[in-house]
C-alpha cells in the first residue's frame, strides 16, 4: 500500500512496463479489451469518466479513462499518492515518491522524453502512439497514459496560454 512518502518499486516497474508494452487504438470501443489485457477490471462509467480497478496496491487503485464524446478516449490517470491536503511534510513526501518513481520508471523505459521542472514538475516518455507523464503536484503524484496526440493538443493549448 503506498502512503504519501512511498510506492512499492516492483508495482512501479510492472505499471510502467505494462502501459509501455500495451499498444491500442484509443477508442471506447477497445477499452474493455485493453482493460482486460492489462489485468484490470472495469468497474464504473459516467458520461465522461470510465473507472477501472488496477489491483495494485494503492490507497486510489482505480485507473479513470477519460472519455471524448465522439468515441474516443484521451487520457487515463492513476493516482500513485494519495491526494493529501498541501503541507510541508506532505510535500516533502511527494517529492520523495516523484524522484523514486522518475528513478524506477527511468529504468524501464529509458531516458525520458521531456522534463518540466517547476511547481508541478513532469516527466515524460513519448511513445509511438501513446505517452506515459508523470506528474507531482503539492499533494500528490499522478501518472497519465495518454494518446501522443492528446498530449501534443494540450501542450499546444498551454502555449497559446502561456503566450496570451
Amino acid at each position: 500500500m503506498s502512503t504519501a512518502g512511498t510506492v512499492d518499486e516492483a508495482m512501479v516497474r510492472h505499471l510502467f512496463r505494462a502501459l509501455a508494452d500495451t499498444s491500442w487504438s484509443w477508442t471506447e470501443t477497445a477499452l474493455a479489451d485493453v482493460v482486460s489485457r492489462l489485468g484490470w477490471t472495469l468497474s464504473r462509467r459516467t458520461e465522461r469518466i470510465v473507472s477501472a480497478d488496477t489491483g495494485l496496491a494503492l490507497e486510489d487503485p482505480f485507473a479513470r479513462f477519460q472519455v471524448d464524446g465522439v468515441g474516443g478516449i484521451d487520457v487515463a490517470r492513476l493516482m500513485l499518492t494519495p491526494l493529501r491536503v498541501d503541507d510541508p511534510i506532505v510535500r516533502a513526501a511527494v517529492d520523495d515518491v516523484f524522484a523514486a518513481v522518475t528513478a524506477t520508471a527511468t529504468v524501464v523505459l529509458g531516458t525520458p522524453t521531456r522534463r518540466l521542472p517547476g511547481a508541478f514538475p513532469e516527466v515524460r516518455w513519448r511513445g509511438t502512439g501513446a505517452s506515459i507523464v508523470l506528474r507531482a503536484s503539492p499533494s500528490a503524484v499522478e501518472v497519465e497514459w495518454a494518446g501522443t496526440s492528446y498530449l501534443e493538443q494540450m501542450d499546444k493549448l498551454r502555449e497559446l496560454e502561456d503566450a496570451g
